[in-house]
């Protein structure tokens, strides 16, 4: 290489070699103790500019990947709200029908079966009453929609019992539920989450797995809580399947309670949903 005198200075850090400096000269030449100390003094601040250059670019690094991250979960947090307008609208939609379409017709109805005469007659009495309690009924109904009054007096599992009793009255798909555990630890946000993730997931099975029977099965640990909704349905091919308002919504929900929602189905062979909470993040103060 045609050199003639060189010099190497090893940089550490703790007690490992990390480079070395070198210094090389064509001409023979012999160092003196100031050359040694210069060219000392020069690699430890070139080491030294170059961790900071390697520390400068590390941190334009991190900040590009956390913008990066930052812009993700700003889109994925609008297009939740826009989800979440869309379930919104849907729900008042609905209820908006229904508002219209039932109780409506029933008053309309009443009203017209006391306006005939006077002094309404015992058979208009009577078809009144039947009026009545019909409304009732679908006020009943319309409020147990909105929010279930027995999740707060009896709590969760008499509530998913009951909701499976009204999906078998209204649906006629049998409904088996069981549990194993003690709802007392879960709070009010919990309780109404994992109801909506068992009345979705039957919903689901009434409308689309052609299924005539499904079941419950609720485990409550001090530390855990899992349900499961199987059914013996058409199944589907969960990976195909664009995931929907409701199987979206439900995974939400178990997101939200830092728990995992997973879905286990093959065509001909049904579908069962298991959702897995952890309790800590949602028991009661």
């Amino acid at each position: 290489m045609g050199v003639s005198a060189t010099i190497g200075v090893p940089l550490t850090r703790g007690n490992s070699w990390v480079a070395t400096f070198g210094v090389h000269q064509y001409e023979p030449r012999e160092w003196t103790s100031n050359d040694v100390t210069l060219i000392r003094e020069t690699a430890e601040r070139t080491w030294v500019a170059v961790e900071r250059a390697r520390a400068e670019e590390a941190l334009r690094q991190s900040e590009a990947h956390l913008q990066q991250s930052v812009t993700e979960a700003t889109a994925e947090l609008r297009t939740l709200s826009h989800r979440l307008l869309d379930v919104q609208e849907e729900e008042r939609r609905r209820l908006a029908l229904e508002l219209h379409d039932e109780i409506g017709q029933v008053l309309t109805a009443l009203s017209l079966q006391l306006a005939g005469e006077p002094v309404p007659g015992p058979a208009q009495i009577e078809t009144a009453r039947a009026m009545i309690s019909t409304l009732t009924e679908q006020v009943q109904h319309l409020s147990m929609e909105l929010r279930p009054a027995i999740l707060d007096h009896f709590g969760l599992i008499e509530s998913l019992r009951s909701l499976c009793t009204q999906v078998e009255l209204s649906t006629g798909v049998v409904v088996s539920f069981s549990s194993e555990g003690s709802d007392k630890a879960i709070s009010g946000n919990g309780k109404i989450s994992v109801y909506r993730i068992v009345q979705e997931a039957l919903t689901n099975v009434a409308r689309h797995s052609g299924a005539r029977s499904a079941s419950v099965n609720l485990d409550i640990t001090d530390q855990s809580l899992q349900v499961a909704i199987s059914d013996a349905g058409s199944g589907f091919v969960p990976a195909k399947v664009r995931i929907s308002t409701g199987l979206g919504g439900m995974r939400e929900r178990v997101e939200i309670l830092g728990g995992q929602l997973s879905i286990v189905s093959s065509p001909g062979k049904g579908t069962t949903i298991k959702a897995a909470i952890d309790l800590m993040p949602i028991a009661a103060p």
